[in-house]
């Protein structure tokens, strides 16, 4: 009969997991390595250049391979998240009176949030807005709000796919490869032959990088170079839209330290605060003195709750570019104020020694999206276009997990070379795809939880929620549970990947033995 050498089986695998994984993956718009000007004056012609370098390119690209290799279905739900914010970015837009008259498709949704559309801060000629005046990539949520306000550029779909170096020569060679092994391990199963567990893990990758390439059909792969929007309008917007974004993960979006409270006219030009600004306070997030300080992006105290007759004054030097940035946000506020006040509080008013003052505060609590970042992450995050249903992406999320881990549950009764490793991947295989269930269950407990101390506890309180013992105990228990059992699922994961190649070493010989119609099948 015919036969097949591990050799054979090795290399089939390996090519069809790495073909698949590879292929699949459409990874955003790079962020540049360095930024080099060519020799000559500051001008509109001769502005910044960024390049990704071939080592950003190689480590992201190598970064998300394993990830696909490892944990494939992570790189499912990244394309689920996605492919999700772009079907409401393209009924947004496709909806919206202001665009009705531009062409968009799904491929131009998912051009821009993978950060298709960018702006240049450095402007010759202009002051200095944001520190170092980097490029700028818009999200999803950037180009909606361009969108929301009629100021989104018309871009054929054409154009966007002339950027895409889609390979279709390769998507065509991994169906042919993926449809073999396929097809090979149906005919096994019907023909009772035993299937290793090096293809039932392929396999289930396969299915993995199917779906992705279902979800990622219309976006673009391997841009480069975006869209560079140098419109004269963006200025005021593109500040507003730095000052509503977190600048890291840690931090908070600038505009949330600050607080409209006068009750005079403000100051119509950076020129009016040249000098060290005295601002007298009632209560700050850190300790202060009455000697001048620095206010940049990543103070760590916020300028709330001001009031005029508190003591004693604090002075803060604010730095020009700060200020410019200020001064140019507070632009868009008037220029834009439907789009804005979403994320503003209900004004309030204090009156505090015969003077009233009326009070405009942006809390963080609303402040859930990011509008520009100096390069759009792959991972779902704040760049994405926010929905109401919370649970909705745990609950796929959950569902690839299970599906992973059931995968490989098909493998209960087959051969190993030893009891102890038949028994350990037996647990592995419940153990993720438990994890799913278990996953979800406790970080859907520690949201509410969350929301429970939010709204009934730190809302009374003022603290953050890990600064009261009750809050802590209902928020971060959770979360060690869960860091826990994700150590547990990393070894898991691990098992059931190194242990399908070592498995090789022990097997039943019908295992090499093939149906007699394979060997007309093309493949590797």
């Amino acid at each position: 009969p015919p036969t097949r050498g591990t050799f054979r089986l090795l290399i089939g695998c390996i090519a069809t997991l790495s073909l698949c994984v590879y292929s699949a993956l459409h990874l955003n718009v790079l962020p540049p390595a360095g930024r080099e000007r060519q020799p000559g004056p500051k001008t509109k012609d001769n502005r910044l250049s960024f390049q990704p370098s071939l080592s950003t390119v190689f480590s992201s690209k190598a970064k998300w391979v394993l990830i696909g290799m490892f944990a494939p279905e992570f790189v499912v739900y990244t394309a689920w998240s996605q492919w999700r914010s772009a079907r409401k970015l393209t009924d947004l837009i496709t909806s919206s009176p202001e665009a009705k008259d531009l062409e968009w498709t799904m491929t131009h949704s998912f051009f821009a949030l993978m950060g298709g559309f960018a702006v240049d801060t450095d402007d010759p000629g202009e002051d200095e807005y944001i520190a170092g005046s980097p490029r700028l990539h818009l999200t999803a949520n950037g180009v909606a709000a361009l969108a929301e306000i009629g100021l989104l550029p018309s871009i054929s779909k054409d154009f966007i796919l002339d950027k895409s170096k889609a390979d279709h020569f390769t998507k065509a060679l991994v169906i042919m490869q993926a449809g073999w092994l396929v097809i090979e391990c149906l005919g096994r199963a019907i023909g009772r032959l035993p299937v290793s567990q090096l293809e039932l893990n392929t396999i289930a990758h396969i299915a993995c990088a199917f779906v992705t390439y279902s979800l990622w059909w219309h976006k673009p792969h391997d841009v480069h170079h975006p869209v560079v929007i140098a419109d004269e309008w963006k200025r005021p917007l593109v500040a507003a839209m730095a000052m509503f974004s977190k600048e890291g993960r840690g931090s908070p979006p600038e505009i949330e330290a600050l607080l409209h409270y006068t009750n005079q006219s403000p100051p119509k030009s950076p020129a009016d605060l040249s000098g060290p600004l005295k601002i007298l306070h009632r209560r700050l997030r850190s300790k202060t003195s009455s000697e001048p300080q620095i206010v940049s992006p990543v103070t760590i105290f916020r300028l709330h709750e001001i009031f005029a007759d508190s003591k004693p004054p604090i002075h803060l030097d604010i730095d020009p570019t700060t200020l410019t940035r200020w001064s140019l946000a507070c632009q868009s506020l008037s220029d834009h104020p439907a789009l804005w006040s979403r994320f503003r509080s209900p004004s309030r008013s204090t009156k505090r020694n015969d003077t009233s003052y009326l009070v405009h505060e942006y809390p963080e609590s609303k402040l859930n999206v990011d509008f520009v970042c100096t390069a759009v992450p792959n991972w779902p995050g704040r760049d994405l276009l926010p929905h109401n249903q919370k649970y909705t992406p745990m609950a796929f999320f959950s569902a690839c997990v299970v599906f992973y881990g059931g995968a490989h549950t098909g493998a209960w009764n087959d051969y190993f070379p030893s009891e102890n490793e038949r028994l350990f991947w037996r647990i592995a295989a419940v153990y993720v795809a438990g994890s799913g269930f278990s996953w979800f269950a406790l970080r859907a407990l520690q949201m509410e939880l969350e929301g429970f101390h939010r709204k009934y506890i730190r809302g009374k309180t003022g603290q953050w929620v890990t600064r009261t013992p009750l809050g802590a105990v209902l928020v971060m228990v959770p979360l060690y549970v869960i860091t826990a059992l994700g150590c547990g699922y990393v070894a898991a994961r691990v098992y059931l990947v190194v242990e399908a190649f070592i498995s090789l070493r022990d097997v039943p010989a019908e295992l090499y033995l093939t149906p007699e119609w394979s060997r007309y099948l093309v493949h590797f």
